[in-house]
């Protein structure tokens, strides 16, 4: 993600990067404060979100269910997200600013959004995961930030 982000960057002359784990969950959530962007109502997650119930089993493609209040498609579900952040187990300690929380050699990388695997719990604005930097798998993805 790291090599794709510089060679985009290069190509558009505009700076493309991973979102810090406060911007994502700020997009994520688009302004609302409840389990999901769309409410509570878990009855209401499969217009919004590809997770176990609903996924048959593998990734779909972006933008088929509800976008979140910013027009944010597959926030919740469907594929995991790699976020800047190394990964800690709380929030003590992190920049106040939104910055990442980034080290020079991280162990782990925090993913967010939950994916298709996910029950409706893991597919929540809040829940984070980490994840070694190397990984790849079919239910991991990514999202670029853009900084204008």
């Amino acid at each position: 993600t790291v090599a794709y982000t510089e060679w985009l960057s290069k190509e558009t002359g505009k700076r493309y990067r991973l979102p810090t784990e406060a911007e994502w969950e700020y997009a994520a959530r688009g302004r609302t404060e409840t389990s999901w962007s769309f409410g509570t109502d878990v009855d209401r997650l499969g217009d919004y979100a590809w997770y176990r119930k609903n996924s048959g089993g593998q990734t779909q493609n972006v933008g088929q269910k509800q976008p979140n209040p910013w027009g944010l498609y597959d926030v919740h579900g469907n594929v995991y997200e790699w976020i800047q952040d190394c990964w800690h187990k709380n929030y003590d300690g992190a920049p106040k600013d939104s910055s990442a929380w980034d080290e020079k050699n991280c162990a782990r990388r925090v993913i967010r959004g939950g994916s298709w695997i996910s029950g409706p719990g893991g597919v929540r604005s809040a829940n984070r995961s980490g994840g070694l930097p190397d990984d790849r798998n079919y239910h991991l993805g990514f999202r670029l930030a853009r900084d204008i």
